[in-house]
């Protein structure tokens, strides 16, 4: 089993074993199987609960999306649909910490990058 990694380490470490990259859905089934203990947390089902996402995979979907905004050496490319992630090989390792993240997390937070929202909202409302 793991150490205790944060969210943003374990896509960090997912996308350095996999350096051509990868979408967050393909990131989302990776840390389903390899890394359990980071799906279904306290956080994911609150914010199910409450209504901010339709379901423990859109969370953690969400949850992949703020862990690649907020990590400097992690990169997505926007211009393909969904976005290809990939970790930089010579950026410093600067992230937000994870308890200013999920917690209470809503999406109008994430309104700045409409990307993700779009993304979500697809998701979400077919």
């Amino acid at each position: 089993m793991q150490n205790e990694l944060s969210f943003t380490d374990v896509v960090r470490e997912i996308l350095r074993q996999r350096p051509e990259g990868l979408t967050p859905q393909q990131i989302r089934e990776i840390v389903k199987v390899e890394y359990p203990q980071h799906v279904g947390t306290a956080s994911h089902l609150k914010n199910v609960a409450a209504g901010n996402y339709k379901d423990v995979d859109h969370a953690v979907l969400a949850r992949i999306y703020l862990a690649c905004r907020g990590a400097s050496d992690i990169a997505a490319d926007k211009s393909r649909k969904p976005h290809l992630m990939t970790l930089l090989a010579d950026a410093a390792s600067v992230e937000i910490k994870d308890d200013e993240f999920i917690e209470g997390e809503d999406l109008a937070k994430l309104e700045a990058d409409w990307h993700v929202i779009r993304t979500l909202y697809r998701s979400l409302y077919r």
